[in-house]
């Protein structure tokens, strides 16, 4: 966290250790069933409970972001079956004062059996499988003010999208997101504003008559808005 504190997890709890003093001097307990545990610099911690998404500020004050039904659910860990070098689904802004996360609707997607030989038992259980040229989940992305409690959605426009790699700018004005196409052989870099959710500016379009794959964000440097983007298409 700074010079002289560390932040570790065990288990659903956080803990603050002092070094100089050589103990623990905080502890954040959350829900046994907290999952997809996010920590920013500010100690404000994101995390999923089921379906829904909740928030704890750095005073313990807890807070339910979505009220999401089955088939819904927001900052879980995967959104696309391909995940284009994405590995979570909440991002903290450069301050903590703000969170970016997923939403994904799967309620057009045909559930698929399958049979589960993990224990003494076989059984049946099903998921929920996009088909090639059948209905895909709907990703949205979801910007939440930890301060007013209120959120705003970024205007991506196509659906049958996939948008990946999320990055906040250095000055926490701004989303960086690539937008690729279903069948890969598209994708644009494009800035959002975080205070309208409106497009800002689209950087750059890269097409492949084989495919695309985006695996890194956008890189910044000197702390500015200047960035890297490393090639991304075959």
């Amino acid at each position: 966290i700074d010079s002289v504190t560390l932040a570790f997890q065990t288990d659903s709890s956080i803990y603050l250790y002092n070094k100089p003093l050589s103990k623990i001097i905080k502890c954040y307990h959350l829900p046994f069933k907290a999952e997809n545990i996010d920590v920013d610099n500010s100690l404000n911690i994101a995390y999923t409970i089921g379906n829904n998404l909740y928030v704890m500020d750095s005073s313990g004050k807890r807070n339910q972001v979505t009220n999401n039904i089955s088939c819904v659910s927001s900052g879980g860990k995967y959104v696309f079956r391909e995940e284009f070098g994405t590995k979570k689904a909440t991002f903290w802004s450069p301050e903590g004062d703000a969170l970016a996360y997923y939403s994904n609707n799967e309620l057009k997607i045909p559930s698929y059996p399958r049979l589960d030989f993990s224990n003494e038992f076989v059984k049946e259980s099903t998921l929920k499988y996009p088909f090639a040229g059948a209905a895909n989940q709907v990703v949205t992305i979801y910007i939440y003010n930890v301060k007013t409690k209120k959120r705003i959605r970024l205007n991506t426009g196509e659906i049958d999208h996939y948008l990946t790699n999320i990055t906040w700018s250095p000055d926490g004005q701004f989303l960086y997101v690539f937008d690729i196409t279903r069948d890969q052989s598209e994708y644009s870099l494009r800035r959002y504003s975080v205070k309208t959710g409106n497009l800002d500016k689209n950087f750059v379009t890269e097409k492949s008559k084989k495919y695309v794959e985006p695996l890194n964000n956008v890189y910044f440097y000197d702390n500015s808005n200047s960035f890297l983007d490393r090639k991304s298409v075959v």
